[in-house]
């Protein structure tokens, strides 16, 4: 009995050194300073800004053609109408009776 005892107490002994090691060792790994490099820079950095730049004066240009295609067709339209009421007033100048009553 006296040697089982000598036997358990020596089995823990070493299992328990076994997990204090390992604890230790674990502390070690979790303690450690870690680190993120992010390099932005270099071909990738000036690719990534020169097709940003490329894109940006894209759409700067097709809103400038968009207002002045807008404009010219707003200015036509006007034209337009200004005839058609040019032309309206030459009928009911020569025709009074066909103008409407208001």
């Amino acid at each position: 009995m006296d040697e089982a005892l000598r036997e358990l107490s020596d089995v823990t002994r070493r299992v328990h050194s076994s997990l204090d090691a390992m604890v230790t060792e674990r502390r070690a790994i979790s303690s450690a300073a870690s680190s993120i490099n992010v390099n932005a820079g270099g071909v990738g950095g000036w690719i990534a800004a020169w097709i940003a730049g490329i894109c940006c004066a894209a759409m700067l240009a097709s809103g400038i053609v968009f207002v002045l295609y807008t404009n010219a067709i707003l200015s036509q339209q006007h034209d337009q109408i200004s005839r058609m009421q040019d032309y309206l007033t030459a009928i009911y100048t020569a025709a009074p009776q066909l103008k409407p009553k208001e």
